[in-house]
């Protein structure tokens, strides 16, 4: 259970070694394990952006790896990933895709955000029918500025690319085919607050009740006492004893 607790702060690898005596592919594998709870999660608490009308939807994709957005040409470990943010909830989607053409992102758009919502996007072709769809839709053109004249602008989701690409780099290199987990991850810490505090928390509660289904290595179905160590979070001591039924 103790890396429960350090997975739950989001320690990172070399960090949870130095603290314990886990070897590096035990930390990996448990770890991997994790994200599986944390996307099982999120499949099981799905969003609807834009639902509530008052929350604005940007929306932008992004390539993780070596070439820029405008630049032609990708490398084999290139990935693309089409991202969604309702700014001011916290509900994020990030989604790895093949291509970023109207084929392949309005069906993405369709299906997570909500008919009538307001789209801020820059002017990428793709998004030319937003309006036909039946969304409000306003651009920004980032070849010429930041934010447009009638202040439209997608700085919540550019926000969204540099800390996730921030999450990646600070795990010292990770394999093209591990990114989808990685990004399912800094979803539920994204949406869940990242104050680790709350996320450990509510990650407590999302292995109690996946663990028997998804995890390769079972906890015990009994009430357990969760013995943690003092950590000061932004301010904020977590209790040294958690409760939890699993």
């Amino acid at each position: 259970m103790e890396l429960v607790y350090y997975f739950g702060i989001d320690l990172q690898i070399y960090e949870v070694e130095k603290l314990s005596d886990i070897s590096h592919v035990s930390v990996i594998e448990w770890f991997d394990q994790f994200r599986i709870v944390c996307k099982e999660s999120l499949t099981n608490d799905p969003v609807l952006l834009g639902s509530n009308s008052e929350h604005l939807i940007e929306i932008d994709e992004s390539l993780f790896g070596k070439k820029r957005k405008y630049h032609r040409g990708t490398g084999k470990q290139d990935t693309w990933v089409f991202g969604m943010v309702e700014k001011g909830s916290r509900k994020v989607i990030l989604q790895i895709v093949e291509k970023r053409d109207r084929k392949t992102l309005l069906p993405i758009i369709q299906e997570n955000v909500a008919e009538g919502a307001h789209i801020n996007s820059d002017c990428w072709a793709a998004y030319n029918t937003l309006e036909k769809e039946g969304f409000v839709h306003k651009t920004v053109n980032h070849s010429k500025e930041f934010k447009a004249q009638d202040g439209t602008c997608t700085n919540e989701i550019e926000g969204i690319w540099g800390l996730a690409k921030l999450k990646i780099k600070s795990m010292k290199g990770v394999r093209h085919e591990r990114i989808g987990d990685i990004l399912n991850e800094f979803c539920y810490r994204y949406r869940y607050g990242f104050s680790n505090g709350d996320v450990f928390h509510k990650f407590l509660k999302d292995i109690a009740i996946f663990n028997e289904k998804k995890m390769k290595r079972p906890i015990k179905d009994k009430l357990k006492w969760i013995k943690k160590r003092h950590c000061k979070l932004k301010e904020k001591v977590i209790d040294e004893f958690c409760f939890v039924e699993i």
